[in-house]
């Protein structure tokens, strides 16, 4: 038996090169910042349990009272933001075989599903829609270039990595579930 959160469907990501906006750049460096802070936090609270670390779940129930404060963005942020600590920090422990905090330097951030939005335009161009705060949202408009952007674009958008150059779209294909009208 698969587990019920499990994606039922084969995994497939385009990468895309944009200009980010100000709003773009501003949100990927509010964002870094907080994964350092998520980082510090997951670290004290990995040396509070012997070295075992905390699940994205745990982090988050005692990090969103740092976060919510400080920052406006939409509260779905928190999430990625969490598992991206954690993965971070499991990576760095396995190998260099000791629990530190892991420098982050690179402007990145992964935004669900949930906060994203595609949309076709009448010219080939597609736009996505990415929920920065409630009702206020960031457009990167592009034109995909991909040869099977086609094939990957009936499935569903699972999640959308930013960078400071590239977005990368990560479909979800063959699931099993309906495609989208578009």
């Amino acid at each position: 038996m698969s587990h019920p959160w499990r994606t039922r469907g084969e995994k497939r990501t385009i990468a895309v090169e944009y200009q980010p906006s100000e709003e773009i750049l501003s949100y990927l460096t509010d964002m870094r910042d907080a994964l350092r802070m998520a980082l510090v936090y997951a670290y004290v609270m990995a040396r509070e349990d012997d070295s075992r670390l905390p699940g994205p779940i745990a982090l988050r129930r005692r990090f969103r009272e740092w976060f919510y404060p400080r920052y406006g963005y939409a509260r779905h942020h928190i999430s990625p933001l969490c598992r991206n600590a954690v993965a971070l920090l499991r990576s760095y422990k396995k190998k260099h075989k000791r629990l530190e905090i892991p420098e982050v330097k690179r402007l990145a951030m992964r935004i669900d599903a949930e906060l994203l939005k595609r949309e076709q335009g009448n010219d080939g161009s597609v736009s996505v829609r990415i929920t920065l705060q409630p009702f206020k949202y960031e457009h990167i408009t592009f034109t995909p270039r991909h040869k099977r952007w086609e094939e990957y674009n009936k499935g569903r958008a699972s999640e959308l990595l930013i960078t400071d150059r590239r977005l990368y779209i990560t479909f979800v294909t063959n699931g099993g579930k309906k495609e989208t009208p578009w």
